[in-house]
């Protein structure tokens, strides 16, 4: 099966967008074969040391198996970068039909935004119960005398709308 560098590029392409490092060229001599069996392996270089592949010598590995390495080696990878935890990363993506471009970010918000916030105040459960609450004396006066204002500030406006001439 003869592949194109292109669509090797895209692929693999991936995992180098993520890091923020631009994907290699294929050069003038390489093949399609060769070409993906180095990005493969500068790829591996980008991976935490305790992955499964960290450890693996690619160029050792036949033609055969680089299609299950590179789905471990991309998809394991975007999967880390995705995940909510850590500091939060940037991710922009331009969109192929409209070319437009998409930022978004990957990470543990709280851990970029956790220094800004205060204190964490803990508040005292309400428990509803007789004179507590609205229950209370003191809410009821308080609803009434709103209630009573709220009554003389429309019978006002009435009594204008009536002076002017106005329904």
């Amino acid at each position: 099966m003869s592949e194109n560098v292109f669509d090797i590029q895209r692929r693999i392409g991936e995992v180098f967008k993520i890091h923020g490092q631009p994907t290699p060229q294929p050069q003038f001599d390489e093949g399609a074969t060769e070409y993906r069996q180095r990005l493969l392996c500068v790829a591996k270089h980008l991976l935490p040391r305790e992955h499964v592949w960290a450890g693996v010598d690619i160029r050792r590995q036949p033609e055969r198996a680089f299609d299950s390495i590179e789905r471990a080696l991309v998809g394991d990878q975007i999967a880390a970068f995705k995940a909510p935890v850590g500091k939060l990363r940037e991710f922009s993506e331009v969109c192929p039909r409209t070319g437009r471009v998409t930022t978004r970010f990957f990470g543990d918000p709280e851990d970029c935004w956790g220094v800004f916030a205060g204190p964490t105040v803990r508040r005292a459960q309400f428990t509803p119960g007789v004179g507590r609450g609205s229950d209370s004396p003191q809410y009821k006066a308080a609803v009434a005398a709103f209630e009573h204002e709220q009554g003389l500030a429309f019978q006002a406006l009435a009594e204008q709308r009536a002076a002017a001439g106005l329904r």
